[in-house]
């Protein structure tokens, strides 16, 4: 009987934590034509960067690694990080809040150095700004979130 119990309990929980998942999908109000406002500013060498898109909060991290693809297009569930450090010249970033994205590449830079210094800046600039590589961006990560 306390078996039967405890499985009804751990079956609530999941559903209940899947609900209010869903919900938070479609609570969501991300649109790639949205151009959104720098909370974090132009801030460098860090990893993580935020946006207010439509009073709604976006937390992404940028990172640099050994991986390429086509600009502001091409997403990846991992990217490799190369113990070589001249090799991690490639910025990719993801969202992390309010839920989590693939992540989505944003551009090559000439060294690593200056990819750790700007990687997270440019993954702000693709909120902040409206060319047609921010909005493609912008429609990469957001449809590209994870549930």
């Amino acid at each position: 009987m306390y078996r039967s119990i405890f499985l009804v309990v751990i079956i609530a929980i999941f559903t209940v934590a899947n609900v209010a998942n869903a919900a938070l999908y479609q609570c969501l109000k991300l649109n790639p034509s949205t151009v959104c406002s720098a909370v974090t500013g132009r801030v460098y060498n860090v990893a993580e960067t935020t946006v207010n898109c439509d009073n709604q909060q976006i937390t992404m991290v940028g990172i640099c690694g050994s991986n390429t693809g086509t600009a502001d297009v091409t997403t990846r569930d991992n990217i490799s990080v190369s113990t070589t450090n001249t090799s991690n010249i490639y910025c990719w970033c993801m969202m992390i809040e309010p839920v989590p994205s693939r992540w989505v590449y944003r551009y090559q830079y000439q060294d690593a150095y200056n990819c750790k210094m700007q990687c997270a800046v440019g993954c702000n600039n693709a909120f902040v700004y409206d060319g047609t590589g921010d909005r493609s961006f912008r429609s990469a990560m957001i449809s590209n979130l994870i549930q």
